[in-house]
């Protein structure tokens, strides 16, 4: 299946797939927005879900004009503006609270809202638009497991550590342990989601370090680098956690000087795995196509 983009150009139309017979097979396209400036499997998990799901090609649209374009797995809302018409929301989620001038683009181009990230994203919505956000709640990324499934090896199984790929080099003097495996992200999406799915314990500073782990059962705990912080600080950590049971996520902050084996394995121990809040069912059947 192709992920395509055709930036600066008009939007491919014509896509073609072989069968089994080597034949050409022409396929209708799906048209979705997603981040690819840098490596980092996280933005490839909305594009390897929509493929998988309608088993169409993916058009990237970023830095394109379309309308009826839909954002999923991310916090990608504020990129919606006039090149995205018709816009169609599920999953996504915003990165920080709205501001007037965002609130006024994303009532303009947004059509239809299916679902969203988490409880404070629709709470941001519902105060500052005009938007219809229905009650339906998950990030896609939730739903890897359904399309994905790592072979398991509880022999090799290490502590993981998941850093934000901003964050990865702060991690480079435990890179060689054997205890910990730091993972970096930047490397394909299976291959991430296989490290994090073989993990005793995921400790990760990347939210969707932490949505995997949660997917596939594996404990984890939420490391924060204030001396690194990222765009929007814990907005949409905080909008992810909401849609969990557990009312006591806690996040352990640690200085670049405190990163080392001994340090992490006593984090390891915080580890945790909570229940979600809403089903990942209604999730998945609130997908529009």
């Amino acid at each position: 299946m192709f992920f395509l983009k055709n930036r600066n150009q008009n939007l491919l139309s014509n896509i073609y797939e072989l069968d089994s017979n080597g034949e050409f097979i022409k396929k209708e396209p799906l048209y979705a927005y997603w981040w690819d400036d840098v490596p980092n499997f996280g933005d490839w998990i909305g594009p390897y879900i929509l493929s998988k799901i309608t088993n169409r090609p993916i058009v990237n649209c970023k830095g394109n004009v379309k309308d009826n374009v839909i954002f999923s797995v991310g916090s990608i809302l504020e990129h919606i503006d006039k090149n995205y018409n018709n816009s169609l929301i599920w999953g996504s989620g915003l990165i920080k609270p709205l501001h007037k001038k965002r609130a006024n683009k994303l009532n303009k181009n947004i059509n239809t809202i299916y679902a969203v990230r988490g409880e404070l994203t629709r709470a941001e919505l519902v105060r500052h638009t005009n938007l219809k956000v229905p009650h339906i709640f998950g990030d896609p990324a939730l739903l890897m497991p359904i399309f994905h499934q790592p072979l398991i090896d509880n022999c090799a199984k290490k502590i993981s550590i998941c850093p934000h790929f901003s964050h990865y080099k702060y991690f480079s003097n435990i890179s060689t342990s054997h205890c910990l495996n730091v993972i970096d992200v930047k490397q394909s999406l299976q291959s991430v989601v296989n490290e994090i799915a073989n993990s005793t314990v995921c400790i990760s500073s990347s939210l969707h370090g932490i949505i995997i782990a949660q997917a596939y059962g594996v404990p984890w705990v939420w490391l924060e680098l204030p001396q690194a912080s990222l765009d929007g600080n814990d907005f949409k950590f905080y909008d992810f956690f909401s849609t969990l049971k557990s009312d006591c996520i806690c996040k352990y902050s640690f200085n670049f000087n405190d990163i080392n084996e001994k340090s992490m394995i006593e984090l390891s121990k915080k580890a945790q795995l909570s229940e979600l809040k809403y089903g990942i069912n209604s999730l998945y059947e609130a997908f529009p196509y």
